[in-house]
């Protein structure tokens, strides 16, 4: 059984001259994507825009400055390519695999291809929210990935499904994760193929720049746990990126925590130039009510005009905790609007009330 593909990317024409309003005719359209994703299981509260399990969807599109468009999308597997352009993601071999790759691609003004890159790894859940640019139309593409992959002579174990770490697309290949001889997963030890989060820079042409992996080496799979939450890309290239990391040494031992419970985060702004070098970080000062938000119903940006940030998080039912957002103790049970600056400082703060009682 297939699925239809993931997106499909339509041009309209402007609206007419003094605010008249003219009949839509579409110029072109490209479906792109995989034939199989995840069958969501709504008996167990998943469902095809789940959370945390990202389906095949385009989640963010810029234009350049010559007229041309960076796509990113997520997307399954099986005959995948982009009107009609195949290309190969990294899920595991020869099996359902019920979690996404994560794909960039480059179109031009008609929506021709001109070039792409695929994130990710069989039997992990990789994805991503946001990406940017710069006056150079170099491109910014932060990313949360999970390494699942096996060390080549374990792939022909009986009773095992072969994974394949995670890609950067053949520009990086992470290292297995620790296993013994068995395949089971050797939760103690200590290793950078751990590491969850992820910053990629390519040039217009589709050239790898640099990547950043900003956690620990000394990893283990229980203190492993991050979370992006997108990248806001000033004009110069600087990005200014929403991370949560747990305990650890982090960003080449900048960042010291300790003491947190085995999924509790902090969050902090990572910043980085255009070549990738550090600008150091910024703790954020407020915190969700549990251990992360859900990365869908954020955003974030940043301002290099006033130098201020801006975090929105939507809260839309009365039934979970996860959607609290807590500032200095006190707890927002709403949706909310924070504007914070460079220092740190809360500047101020809308809320909406919009939740509904389950």
């Amino acid at each position: 059984m297939t699925t239809k593909k993931l997106f499909i990317y339509i041009i309209f024409p402007l609206w007419g001259l003094g605010g008249l309003a003219q009949p839509y005719q579409w110029q072109w359209a490209k479906a792109g994507g995989g034939e199989n994703k995840l069958f969501a299981d709504y008996t167990a509260g998943g469902g095809i825009y789940d959370d945390m399990i990202y389906h095949e969807e385009v989640v963010a599109l810029k234009n350049t400055s010559d007229n041309h468009t960076y796509l990113l999308s997520h997307v399954g597997y099986g005959n995948t390519n982009y009107a009609g352009t195949s290309f190969t993601t990294y899920h595991k071999p020869l099996a359902i695999d019920n979690y996404s790759n994560i794909f960039l691609s480059k179109v031009d003004c008609e929506g021709n291809y001109l070039w792409h890159k695929v994130f990710g790894g069989g039997a992990g859940e990789n994805n991503s929210r946001s990406m940017g640019i710069d006056t150079s139309d170099n491109v910014y593409v932060a990313m949360r990935v999970w390494n699942r992959g096996y060390h080549d002579s374990l792939a022909n174990i009986a009773g095992t499904a072969f994974a394949l770490p995670v890609h950067f697309d053949t520009d990086s290949i992470m290292d297995h994760i620790p296993r013994n001889w068995g395949g089971v997963t050797l939760p103690n030890v200590k290793s950078p193929a751990h590491k969850k989060l992820a910053l990629i820079k390519y040039d217009n042409a589709g050239e790898f720049q640099w990547l950043r992996m900003p956690q620990s080496d000394s990893l283990t799979l229980n203190t492993s746990n991050a979370f992006d939450y997108g990248v806001t890309v000033e004009p110069n290239g600087t990005t200014h990126w929403l991370v949560s990391m747990g305990n650890g040494s982090h960003l080449d031992g900048t960042i010291n925590i300790s003491g947190l419970a085995q999924n509790e985060q902090q969050f902090y702004i990572l910043k980085y130039d255009s070549n990738g070098n550090s600008l150091g970080y910024l703790p954020v000062p407020f915190r969700p009510n549990t251990e992360s938000y859900h990365s869908k119903r954020i955003n974030f940006t940043y301002d290099p005009l006033t130098q201020q940030y801006y975090f929105t998080s939507l809260r839309d039912t009365n039934s979970y905790d996860e959607f609290v957002t807590i500032i200095n103790n006190q707890e927002y049970r709403t949706s909310i609007l924070i504007c914070f600056n460079a220092a740190g400082q809360v500047l101020w703060t809308k809320t909406a009330n919009n939740a509904w009682s389950a």
